[in-house]
């Protein structure tokens, strides 16, 4: 846990995020929330020791002046908020701590964010226009609708196409929740295309080009969901294309909404727990608004006359 930030200082802090962290990989929490958690907690126990306090002795108030002085979105505000209250509360559960200072602190309030799908033409083109591993990884995004984590941890295990139909396991997602979609045949033959040995990781260090967290460039090591996200997104940049590998999802959601008018089945495929998070994918073809917005009128009706009373 020492990274750019440096070490925890205070023993007892560091015992107790120590403590902390080895119950989350019991709990078989993803490697990426964890460290999520702990760029987090780490932030917060030096913010404390700069001011004289710990992670043990910390308030409320030491919690909420530390969330001020991060300067960061609400988004990110409520990230920061939400682990340090999964931290104490873990502390006050285990009995190491006898109070959470976060537990009255509110989380801010998020804007309603619309879908960004991405463009069917510049989709199109960027397909066609794409370079192996990018294709490959393009066409997992948007015609299975998988996250860069998701295309990261993609084993050639996953992919049965011996069945029929085709189908794709994808065994990474949030909550390391599986799902099986449906093997379009441009996503299976876009990675049979990819070098072989056909076994294990599908995307992994070829040449020691991208680095990961564990080991950067090591040959023979699976890609990093960063390295995808990178790799996803300079390429559609030098296209002059201003959407990221999550909107090719976006863009997934929204066709398979378009087709189905399912919302559940885009639910199922997305690997979503909620369906209000699936709306915020789907968006809506504004064309199939237009005839009923312009036919509104507050003349429409007889009109009605106001009797005296």
């Amino acid at each position: 846990m020492a990274g750019r930030l440096g070490p925890v200082q205070d023993p007892a802090s560091a015992k107790l995020l120590a403590n902390y962290f080895t119950a989350q990989r019991r709990r078989a929490l993803s490697p990426e929330t964890i460290y999520c958690r702990g760029l987090h907690l780490r932030r917060l126990a030096i913010w404390l020791e700069r001011h004289d306090k710990t992670l043990p002795t910390a308030t409320r108030e030491d919690v909420e002046l530390f969330l001020d002085a991060c300067h960061v979105s609400a988004k990110t505000r409520y990230g920061y908020t939400s682990s340090i209250d999964v931290f104490y509360r873990w502390a006050q559960r285990e009995g190491r701590l006898g109070a959470n200072p976060a537990e009255l602190i509110q989380r801010p309030k998020l804007p309603h964010y619309l879908p960004r799908p991405a463009i069917d033409d510049e989709l199109a083109v960027a397909i066609e226009l794409a370079p192996m591993p990018e294709r490959a990884m393009i066409l997992l995004g948007a015609y299975e609708g998988m996250r860069c984590k998701e295309i990261a941890g993609l084993q050639w295990s996953h992919v049965m196409d011996h069945l029929k139909p085709p189908m794709l396991m994808i065994s990474e997602g949030k909550g390391s929740r599986q799902r099986v979609v449906p093997l379009h045949p441009e996503v299976f033959e876009a990675l049979r295309r990819t070098p072989e040995p056909y076994e294990g990781y599908v995307f992994r260090q070829r040449a020691g080009r991208f680095g990961t967290r564990s080991a950067p460039g090591k040959i023979g090591d699976r890609f990093d969901p960063g390295v995808v996200s990178h790799l996803i997104n300079n390429y559609l940049h030098e296209l002059g294309i201003v959407w990221t590998a999550h909107s090719l999802r976006h863009w997934f959601a929204t066709a398979v909404y378009r087709t189905t008018r399912d919302l559940r089945l885009v639910q199922s495929l997305l690997g979503h727990s909620d369906p209000a998070t699936t709306a915020i994918y789907t968006a809506f073809d504004p064309g199939e608004g237009i005839e009923a917005v312009v036919q509104l009128s507050a003349r429409a009706r007889e009109p009605v006359t106001l009797e005296a009373s």
